[in-house]
């Protein structure tokens, strides 16, 4: 399975890119919510590099305060998301 990516900025220029895995043998609702701080929200995307790929944020970060765009998101796939920012495969058929 490919990697899973935990994208946080930690202000307006530093952020961290972390390797996530799931507890099981996917990730649940529960965990990607730990891990977005929130409940979550599914980014459509059509950048061809994210085919494999679903993108979830928290759906309320831009409401919390001192909201902040996901600078990592914005400079490698023009997306302005705010928050972190989770970069999960999708699921292969048959697993």
């Amino acid at each position: 399975m490919p990697n899973a990516y935990k994208i946080t900025q930690k202000d307006e220029r530093c952020f961290s890119l972390d390797i996530i895995h799931p507890e099981g043998k996917h990730f649940t609702l529960e965990e990607l919510g730990k891990h977005v701080g929130g409940y979550i929200e599914v980014v459509p995307t059509l950048d061809e590099r994210l085919k494999d790929y679903m993108v979830f944020v928290d759906e309320d970060a831009k409401l919390k305060e001192n909201p902040l765009v996901n600078q990592y998101m914005l400079s490698n796939f023009n997306m302005e998301l705010v928050g972190t920012v989770l970069i999960i495969p999708r699921a292969g058929e048959g697993e």
